[in-house]
């Protein structure tokens, strides 16, 4: 049960206790939340007259802790000359700590595999962390002022910036401290010589400009710092920072990536203080307006915490301007507001019926209710709601209360009204006009679980069976006639699987490797592309997929680990995503690394999957990494499968283009690799196939060794899903 305590009287009338209690202001006598009017007179507001439930609650509570409540109460006190008193009950303050099934370090013995979720820096240097099984990458994101800020868990030499800033100590060995150890070793012979180069010229300077050499950047900044222990490089480290975001600026420069400066052994600068000093430094300049992202790159789990909890500090505040140590009044720092409770004094003897207009006051500008109407009247394809969802977020962060009626597409907004109804704007032209949905959705972990635990819908593509309508809906319309059925695709379609087929085809392959023994050809012709439309293996799918939206959601992340952000050797994107045009992106979800792959199948076997799917059961036994559903990035490769290579036949072949949820992968650089039965488990030193401890596992294998071609494998019939059949000859 709830504990109901008194308290003194907050400066502003705003007082907050942990969960399970209530923070009383002033109010003497009864503590009860709903009352006609106390002993000092002052009347109980009934919040029930304009909140319907338990989130209008909780989104009347946030908004009268954040800086747009804070200045409607204050509105509200000077016109009706009244005090409203406010109390608070909130959840207890969140703690960014380390996810239990995140991936845990391997030993050396084991480094040839390597799981996807892996730490960001080689094992040797895993042992001087002090926080044991951190999580390797994670990330979040906010756009503040049109510009994107980012923090993330993980390799700095990976960032693609116009600028990457590198930190060294007073003496200038670029050896010395452990960012620019990897940050020279990643800039090649070019950044190393450009550094040596300045060492000896340009002492005495705070911010040392070089090329990037092998970095995907346009220049090095190496900022050098004197320790922590001076207290001259205490007060010198502000404009140190300042100067740096300054030079980019005036470089004409529009992105930056940074780690936390100074943060080491090294230099031991303090991890809080340092997320502050970056973080309002970073709005200081964004404020200008040049900058469009801005990156902060943590080495550790304590690093990324105490930037995350800065830029969440930020978020809260009504402006950027103001460093994040002055915006506390604007943020939740006792935890997150789930409902509050609020009672009116008279300052002066009036007749008017204060309480009834302070209400209905808060009820206008607070809880303002806007109805989108979906011209389509169907339900909105799943990109396009996280488009919606992503709008909503940057206008009011966690603010604006979103509703969509998946059956007909309308849409409900509630917040603050400012906020409302300019989301309401933006949303309407999505509605009415063409909406890129195929870039990266930023959206929160309550988007991801709103798609995990809604109705699956049929592709919005989809001409055989409606499209744009719950599965269950569809089922009970198809209830005799359920078959599946291949259908040609449109032609924008067909000019988009013919592009990812001839995109990924490298004709130096052919004939290469011990599975295209016999192949001579240099290209294939295609004559035809069709589309399976198969309601029960795609709701199948979609379920599956469901399951991976929750782990994403349960991560608190807007995606998971990519292939090529891996610290460790790999062949890069992969490669039917980055050649990917949008119409195959309507439905796809990079996000949880849902990938289109090729597959190569016989003739005699075509039926059996259009009728019931890929089955990692009819594989063979001899498959380098055991019984699974392989999926192929090239085009070359997944030719070499559809007929035997003993026995190559002319004539028209067939391969498929397959949905595959990938998800969290174990990467395998092993050159033997084993034969695996299902993917291995997460947890530290056992990494078995078949563990039985209750460990977390990965979602799929890569194999990603001295091979001509990766290989992606899964062992679960419902992570793949046929879509497309290509109508090939070999030329």
């Amino acid at each position: 049960m709830a504990e109901w305590r008194a308290s003194e009287e907050s400066s502003n009338g705003y007082s907050s206790r942990a969960e399970g209690q209530w923070m009383n202001n002033g109010h003497s006598g009864s503590s009860r939340q709903t009352r006609s009017s106390d002993g000092d007179g002052s009347q109980s507001l009934d919040l029930s007259k304009i909140c319907r439930d338990e989130e209008d609650m909780q989104l009347l509570a946030r908004l009268l802790k954040c800086g747009k409540g804070k200045k409607v109460v204050s509105e509200l006190e000077e016109r009706y000359d009244c005090k409203i008193h406010i109390k608070f009950r909130t959840t207890p303050k969140r703690r960014f700590g380390r996810r239990r099934s995140q991936t845990p370090r391997q030993d050396q013995s084991q480094t040839q595999v390597v799981p996807m979720s892996a730490s960001p820096f080689p094992l040797r240097l895993l042992k001087r962390m002090s926080e044991p099984s951190a999580p390797a990458y994670k990330s979040t994101s906010s756009t503040i002022q049109n510009t994107e800020v980012t923090v993330k868990q993980g390799d700095i030499t990976k960032e693609t910036a116009d600028v990457i800033v590198n930190v060294v100590g007073p003496d200038l060995d670029f050896q010395k401290s452990v960012i620019s150890k990897f940050i020279c070793k990643a800039g090649g012979s070019a950044l190393v010589k450009a550094l040596k180069g300045v060492k000896s010229r340009q002492k005495g300077v705070s911010v040392i400009t070089t090329v990037g050499g092998n970095l995907k950047c346009k220049f090095v900044y190496t900022v050098v710092l004197q320790p922590w222990t001076d207290m001259m490089a205490q007060k010198a480290f502000p404009q140190i920072v300042e100067e740096c975001f300054q030079m980019c600026i005036q470089g004409g420069m529009t992105s930056i990536s940074l780690p936390m400066l100074g943060c080491g052994r090294m230099l031991q600068y303090p991890v809080k203080t340092t997320a502050e000093t970056m973080m309002q430094t970073a709005c200081k300049a964004i404020s200008t307006g040049q900058l469009k992202q801005v990156t902060f790159v943590a080495y550790s789990p304590s690093e990324y915490d105490a930037l995350t909890h800065v830029l969440r500090q930020t978020n809260s505040g009504a402006s950027c301007g103001a460093a994040a140590s002055s915006n506390a009044d604007d943020s939740d720092d006792d935890g997150d507001a789930i409902s509050c409770s609020i009672s009116v004094s008279l300052l002066t003897k009036t007749r008017q019926d204060v309480v009834g207009k302070v209400l209905s006051g808060l009820d206008d500008r607070l809880l303002c209710t806007e109805h989108i109407t979906n011209p389509e009247n169907k339900c909105l394809p799943l990109r396009m709601k996280g488009r919606i969802h992503e709008t909503a977020s940057k206008r009011g962060q966690r603010h604006i209360r979103l509703e969509i009626d998946q059956k007909s597409g309308n849409i409900d907004l509630k917040g603050e009204r400012d906020h409302v109804k300019a989301c309401k704007r933006e949303i309407i032209t999505m509605l009415i006009g063409t909406v890129n949905t195929s870039d990266k959705l930023k959206c929160s972990p309550e988007f991801w679980s709103s798609l995990a635990h809604e109705f699956t819908q049929t592709p919005p593509y989809w001409t055989h069976f409606p499209k744009c309508r719950p599965l269950p809906e569809v089922f009970r319309l198809y209830q005799v006639n359920r078959k599946p059925v291949v259908v040609p695709v449109d032609s924008i379609t067909d000019a988009a699987v013919r592009s990812l087929v001839y995109g990924t085809w490298d004709k130096q392959a052919v004939g290469q490797g011990r599975d295209a023994v016999g192949l001579s050809h240099s290209s294939i012709k295609i004559y035809s592309v069709e589309r399976i439309e198969n309601l029960e293996l795609f709701a199948k799918y979609a379920i599956k997929r469901q399951e991976f939206f929750r782990a994403l959601a349960d991560d608190g992340t807007y995606e998971f680990p990519r292939l090529e952000d891996l610290p460790f050797p790999n062949k890069g994107p992969i490669q039917t995503h980055a050649k990917l045009t949008t119409p195959l992106k309507e439905e796809i979800f990079p996000e949880i690394n849902e990938h289109y792959m090729f597959h190569g199948t016989k003739p005699d076997v075509l039926q059996t999957i259009i009728h019931q799917g890929l089955d990692f059961r009819m594989s063979s036994a001899n498959a380098m990494f055991g019984m699974g559903i392989y999926g192929a990035e090239s085009s070359t490769k997944a030719d070499q499968y559809v007929d035997s290579k003993t026995d190559r036949t002319p004539g028209k072949k067939r391969m498929l283009l397959m949905r595959m949820l990938i998800g969290k992968s174990y990467l395998c650089l092993d050159s033997n690799p084993k034969k695996y039965r299902r993917p291995p488990c997460t947890s530290s030193g056992c990494m078995r196939d078949n563990c039985v401890d209750m460990h977390d596992r990965f979602d799929s294998v890569v194999g990603d060794g001295p091979w001509l071609f990766r290989e992606f494998v899964v062992y679960a019939v419902d992570q793949c899903y046929p879509e497309y059949i290509i109508t090939y000859e070999r030329v």
